[in-house]
C-alpha cells in the first residue's frame, strides 16, 4: 500500500511541475524538495530528480548556463536529501536552505564525506538559532566553524609547545561572535565579502582560548601586505637551537611569552599564523626537512585571493616538500597541493562552473556515461579539477581501456606541467592496466 501512494505521489508532483529541460525552473526543484522533505518522500524525490536528470542529459554532457544551473541545483537537492536522510535537520532549517539555491550550493559543496555530518548539522543548526538575524550574511561563517570543529579535538599547530599548552574548549558560540564581530566592525584586515567558506577554514581554525585571539587583536597591527614581517619580529632564540632544546620551557605557551621571550621557527611560524587568524587573516602553519634539519614556515592571503606561500622559507635549504594541516579533515597535505588550490582561486568563475559539472557527476552515481561526460567537461573548464580528472580516470580503468588511459595521462600531463607529483601518481594508478595490455 505505501507502495502505491509514493508512485501516486510521484505522478501527481510530476503532473503539477512543467515538463523538459528548459521549463522545469531551479524553483520548481527547491519547491518540490521541500515537498518531499515535508511527506517524508526523500527517497521518492532522489529517484524522481535522478531520473529527469538521465533524460534530458546528454553523455556529452556540455550545457548551457541556464541549464548548468538548473541541474545543478537538483544535483544539489539530491545531496541535501542523502545527507538529511541520515541525519535529519529541523524542519525550519531545512526549508531555508532549501529556499535558496546559491545558500544549498554552499552547503552542498563544503560538507566533505570525512565530515561528521551530525555534528557538522547540531553546530550549523546551533548557530543559525543563535543568530538567526545573521544567518544570511555569515552563513558561510557558519558553515565554516561547522566543517572545523566537527572534531572538537583539534591537531595542535605544531609539536613543540612543551609542557604548558594553554586549555580551552570549543565555545562555538562565542567563537563565531568573535569573528561575525570582527569582520563587522571592520578591524578585520581583509573583507568578509571576499572570503570564500573554504578560505574561512584557515581562519576559523583556531585551537586556543578566544582570550589568545583578544591577546593579538589588543597587542598587534598592521597591514594585510606586510603581515609577513610578524614572523621575523618574533627574535630568534639561538641558544635554544645550539642547545638542541626544541621544545618550548619558558612556561604558559602563550602568544605574549613568545612575543616577549623570542622562540624558534616553529614559534615565529605559530606567532605569525594565530595572529593572522586572529584578525581574520586565512593563514597556514607548514613545516618541512631540509639540508641542515627541520624548519617551519607560513603563508597567510596577503590580499583577496591571493597568497604568500613561503614567508618564512629559505630557499638555500631546498625542501622539497613542505607540509600543512587541512583544517576541515585533519589531514596532512602538501604545500604543493596548497599551490595548486590557490592557483585555482585565480578564476572563480571557472572553478565554480567546473564544481557544478561535478555536482551533477556526483549526484548520478548509477548513471557512468553522464558521470563521466560530466567529468570531462568540468576538466575541460578547469584543467585543475583533480576531481574530474579521477572520475573519468576511474571509469577508464573499470572499462579496462588502456589506450583511453594513455590519452587522458597525455593530457593530465599537459594540465599538470607545473606539478609532477600529481602525474607521477596518476601513472602510478593506471600501470596495473597498462601493464596487463
Amino acid at each position: 500500500m505505501k507502495e502505491w501512494v509514493l508512485v501516486f505521489w510521484l505522478i501527481l508532483s510530476a503532473a503539477a511541475l512543467p515538463a523538459g529541460q528548459d521549463e522545469w525552473s531551479v524553483q520548481d526543484i527547491l519547491q518540490g524538495t521541500r515537498g518531499a522533505v515535508q511527506e517524508g518522500a526523500r527517497s521518492t524525490q532522489i529517484l524522481r530528480l535522478t531520473s529527469r536528470m538521465s533524460q534530458a542529459l546528454e553523455p556529452g554532457c556540455r550545457l548551457r548556463p541556464e541549464a548548468l544551473t538548473q541541474w545543478t541545483a537538483a544535483a544539489d537537492c539530491i545531496t541535501y536529501l542523502r545527507f538529511t536522510e541520515s541525519v535529519p535537520l529541523k524542519s525550519e532549517t531545512g526549508q531555508w536552505l532549501l529556499a535558496d539555491a546559491g545558500r544549498l550550493r554552499l552547503l552542498a559543496k563544503s560538507i566533505l564525506p570525512s565530515d561528521n555530518l551530525k555534528r557538522c548539522f547540531q553546530t550549523l543548526e546551533n548557530l543559525i538559532a543563535h543568530d538567526p538575524a545573521g544567518r544570511e550574511k555569515y552563513f558561510k561563517l557558519m558553515l565554516a566553524l561547522s566543517v572545523v570543529w566537527d572534531q572538537p579535538k583539534r591537531p595542535p599547530v605544531h609539536y613543540q609547545m612543551g609542557k604548558k599548552r594553554m586549555p580551552y574548549q570549543p565555545a562555538l558560540l562565542a567563537r563565531y561572535d568573535y569573528f561575525k564581530e570582527l569582520y563587522a566592525s571592520g578591524d578585520a584586515k581583509i573583507p568578509f565579502e571576499s572570503l570564500t567558506c573554504r578560505d574561512l577554514l584557515f581562519v576559523v581554525e583556531t585551537p586556543v582560548p578566544i582570550s589568545e585571539l583578544q591577546w593579538a587583536r589588543a597587542h598587534e597591527d598592521g597591514t594585510l601586505e606586510e603581515w609577513g614581517e610578524k614572523f621575523s619580529r618574533i627574535v630568534y632564540d639561538q641558544s635554544r637551537l645550539s642547545g638542541g632544546h626544541y621544545q618550548w620551557s619558558s612556561g604558559l605557551y602563550t602568544l605574549a611569552s613568545i612575543r616577549g621571550r623570542g622562540g624558534i621557527c616553529v614559534d615565529q611560524a605559530y606567532y605569525a599564523v594565530m595572529t593572522a587568524r586572529a584578525f581574520g587573516i586565512p593563514a597556514a602553519y607548514i613545516h618541512a626537512a631540509g639540508k641542515s634539519g627541520s624548519h617551519a614556515w607560513f603563508s597567510y592571503m596577503n590580499a583577496p585571493g591571493q597568497w604568500a606561500l613561503n614567508v618564512g622559507r629559505y630557499e638555500s635549504e631546498a625542501y622539497t616538500t613542505g607540509w600543512l594541516i587541512n583544517p576541515q579533515t585533519n589531514e596532512d597535505m602538501t604545500d604543493h597541493e596548497m599551490t595548486l588550490l590557490c592557483e585555482r582561486m585565480e578564476d572563480r568563475e571557472r572553478k565554480a562552473v567546473s564544481e557544478k559539472y561535478m555536482a551533477i557527476a556526483g549526484s548520478l552515481m548509477d548513471d557512468e556515461k553522464i558521470r563521466r561526460g560530466c567529468a570531462k567537461q568540468a576538466r575541460k573548464t578547469d584543467p585543475l579539477n583533480r576531481l574530474a580528472w579521477t572520475v573519468e580516470m576511474d571509469a577508464l580503468i573499470a572499462e579496462d581501456n588502456p589506450r583511453g588511459l594513455l590519452r587522458l595521462l597525455e593530457d593530465l600531463e599537459d594540465a599538470f606541467a607545473d606539478y609532477p607529483d600529481v602525474v607521477v601518481e596518476a601513472a602510478e594508478k593506471i600501470s596495473p592496466v597498462l601493464d596487463a595490455a
